[in-house]
């Protein structure tokens, strides 16, 4: 009983050891509608819309 125990211990450790990680990695900023603006990143309505239809579609 033990022994089934153990692997599923494991995964435990190791994702509450990659949750650690991820909790004390720096956050990332989040880029201003000005700087998506002028990096060509910012979509329109009408484009977020037509992907938004493709993706239900696919």
């Amino acid at each position: 009983m033990a022994t089934q125990a153990l692997p599923s211990f494991r995964v435990f450790l190791a994702r509450l050891a990659a949750s650690a990680r991820r909790a004390a990695a720096p956050a990332r900023p989040v880029p201003s509608m000005q700087q998506l603006a002028e990096r060509g990143q910012l979509m329109e309505a009408a484009d977020l819309l037509t992907l938004a239809r493709a993706v239900k579609r696919a």
